[in-house]
């Protein structure tokens, strides 16, 4: 009895805190529409228009020219892109219906592979960046898509392999030869 009932108690619990992280997901993609929508789609950091290093990364050098509007950045609509997917999950498993979160997803992942990746050179980048290759810059940001999985198969094999895996685009040393 005392396993059994464990168990029903344990499964009561997990389902209250499911409800939390739903609700609380919810409530922060709420707080990106009304706060952080991005001109023509997708959504920003405050790191480019006050330099308040909010997405996490202070200072990159994706900033250092950054757009005066608000535009999107790729880490930024990557993130809540992973809410929406979160939050379609969670209303399916708590029996509710997941179709908002589900279109939020799915636009999120058309826009993000529409206006942000460059087929040119393989990569994601924020929008104002896809379209002005001296703006561009490859850095951790860009990965961001395929973490979260809103790359296709395709897409995310490139950044894998000709980006991630490549020692002479990314982890590559930073010493001289003086100094190893």
């Amino acid at each position: 009895m005392g396993r059994r009932g464990g168990g029903l108690l344990d499964a009561d619990r997990r389902q209250n805190e499911l409800r939390e992280f739903f609700e609380r997901a919810t409530r922060q993609i709420g707080w990106f529409e009304a706060n952080r929508a991005a001109e023509g789609g997708g959504f920003y950091y405050t790191d480019i228009s006050l330099h308040l290093w909010e997405s996490g990364i202070d200072e990159g050098v994706r900033f250092d020219a950054p757009p005066r509007a608000k535009l999107a950045c790729v880490d930024a609509t990557s993130h809540v892109f992973q809410l929406c997917e979160f939050a379609t999950r969670w209303a399916e498993r708590l029996g509710e219906n997941p179709r908002a979160w589900r279109d939020r997803a799915d636009r999120l992942r058309e826009f993000i592979r529409s206006h942000m990746w460059a087929e040119d050179d393989g990569f994601f980048y924020d929008v104002w960046a896809k379209s002005d290759r001296s703006l561009r810059t490859q850095a951790f940001e860009g990965i961001w898509p395929v973490i979260v999985g809103a790359a296709d198969r395709k897409a995310a094999m490139r950044v894998i392999d000709e980006w991630v895996l490549n020692s002479k685009r990314f982890f590559r040393s930073t010493r001289s030869r003086q100094s190893a």
